[in-house]
């Protein structure tokens, strides 16, 4: 709640809970109906107990409250496994980038699972906790609003504080029992938050809080080129809307991939094989990797974290250290690329045959889609886009965009499900394409301007990014979670939380 207030006082204000002053007694009860309800849409109880909702409990929220508003889009876990644990660094990276972090600690003693479960001696896991991360001082000094400080009395709002911790790695073996009885441990170094209280919640003493993982909710942002540089429009303003990036030794752009699961971007620039980073809260570019030949296009697959690359006669993958950890060769040319976040499949169409053809993120092919001649056979670009089995096709140039539905079994030679067609409400003369959450698209109009078009293609009049000057091509973060329930154990009844029965809120705080 905390993070949708402040994104509904920077930029969004029909975004529930709305821009208020949550510190007046008179909204109040307001803000308690309203963490009530979100609590009962993540089916957090009384207790504390939160299942495997907290992601979809807010995505709920988001459709019920808000349908057609922009609204922060993506809600991110990473999991307390040896293979990603969090750290500082990556909080506050994803911070200065413009996201709201959320952090998540468990509460654990150095004690074996109790019985009938069996295990080793680890940190295991006695409850849990979720506070906005609002600041953070390297090495190692994290500050947080925490809702249940002051923890005596839940009674009345409680003032805007911070509170700060020193964090230390600890490497160890953690754990917890999951919902079968069953005691699930791993081995990993996670940070420890030094002195914070939890002796005084749980028997005995020696409870330690650990940040397990975390969660940012991100607003919705495009990202494009001009000859000025790299671009990015932001729908939550609370500084500077837009943002200007440099590129390596300001060489124009060939094309870019956004990354939904980090504060960075990437870019080719033209006559180049390098492949850069962005990092969009530094603004500083990296090499990220080189491909031989000047690289054409580029999409990016958040599940598996890999960066696709399409050149001459092959499409090439990319891990996320830049090793290249795929290739397969394509005997025609791939005039658009595109990702389907839900699932990781890579779209290639190509525009002459019509071919579209779908591999998953190890690119292995899966089928072909034989798109109707008339969808793709112009002089014009052809650009695509890709969200819950529909594929969104526009030709430059045309007022029209076609949503294909793909089939529910591919072959060699598949067909499409259905073709319909959203007539763009003055969209003539319109070029590129981009889609958003619930259907919404985006197009360069014919004097080189963003425009935004509900599903039924009238013009989304109040939109923020209506009017802004975007390049040849443009990508929105549309709406993505790799959200994994089994990284939320707060599933254990008998133990006070406490974060329990809390109907006062820190919002706008950050």
């Amino acid at each position: 709640m905390d993070a949708l207030a402040y994104f509904a006082s920077h930029g969004i204000p029909a975004l529930r809970p709305g821009d208020m002053d949550w510190t007046d007694p008179a909204n109040y009860n307001a803000m308690s109906a309203d963490i009530e309800a979100l609590g009962g849409l993540m089916k957090t109880d009384l207790t504390g107990t939160a299942g495997a909702n907290y992601d979809i409990g807010l995505g709920d929220w988001l459709a019920e409250r808000q349908p057609g508003v922009l609204v922060p889009s993506y809600l991110w876990v990473t999991e307390g496994t040896a293979t990603f644990a969090p750290t500082l660094q990556q909080m506050a990276t994803d911070g200065a980038a413009g996201n709201v972090v959320i952090v998540n600690i468990m509460f654990a003693k150095y004690e074996r699972p109790p019985r009938p479960a069996s295990g080793p001696k680890q940190w295991f896991q006695l409850g849990g906790h979720v506070m906005a991360m609002s600041s953070a001082k390297s090495p190692n000094v994290i500050g947080v609003h925490d809702p249940a400080t002051p923890i005596t009395d839940h009674d009345y709002q409680a003032p805007y504080t911070q509170q700060t911790y020193t964090l230390k790695a600890v490497s160890s073996t953690f754990g917890y029992v999951d919902t079968s009885g069953n005691d699930q441990h791993y081995t990993a170094t996670l940070l420890r938050m030094n002195k914070y209280v939890n002796d005084s919640l749980f028997p005995g003493a020696g409870t330690q809080a650990f940040i397990s993982n975390y969660w940012f909710i991100q607003p919705e942002r495009i990202i494009t080129w001009t000859p000025a540089g790299l671009v990015q429009f932001s729908s939550v303003r609370p500084g500077k809307p837009v943002k200007v990036f440099a590129t390596e030794r300001s060489r124009p752009v060939g094309d870019l991939a956004l990354d939904p699961t980090g504060a960075r971007d990437f870019y080719t620039t033209q006559g180049s094989s390098t492949i850069w980073t962005l990092n969009t809260a530094s603004g500083g570019s990296t090499a990220f990797a080189a491909t031989g030949t000047q690289p054409q296009l580029l999409a990016f697959a958040g599940r598996s974290r890999t960066l696709f690359v399409s050149e001459s006669g092959r499409l090439m993958a990319f891990d996320v250290s830049g090793t290249n950890v795929g290739s397969v060769a394509i005997p025609d040319p791939v005039n658009a690329l595109a990702i389907e976040q839900s699932t990781d499949r890579v779209l290639a169409l190509t525009a002459q045959s019509g071919q579209l053809r779908i591999f998953d993120s190890k690119l292995k092919l899966l089928g072909t889609v034989q798109l109707p001649q008339t969808l793709v056979a112009s002089n014009g670009r052809v650009s695509i886009a890709v969200d819950n089995q529909i594929v969104y096709v526009h030709r430059d140039g045309a007022t029209t965009v076609a949503r294909v539905a793909l089939p529910a079994k591919l072959t060699a030679s598949s067909t499409p499900a259905s073709v319909t067609f959203v007539q763009l409400a003055g969209g003539r003369g319109s070029k590129g394409l981009a889609v958003g959450g619930g259907g919404r698209i985006f197009v360069q109009n014919a004097d080189g301007r963003l425009a935004e078009y509900l599903p039924s293609g009238k013009l989304m009049v109040r939109s923020p990014f209506n009017g802004e000057t975007v390049g040849p091509r443009f990508v929105v973060n549309a709406a993505f979670s790799n959200a994994d329930p089994r990284s939320l154990h707060f599933i254990i009844d008998h133990l006070p939380h406490p974060g329990a029965a809390v109907a006062t809120s820190q919002a706008n705080q950050r």
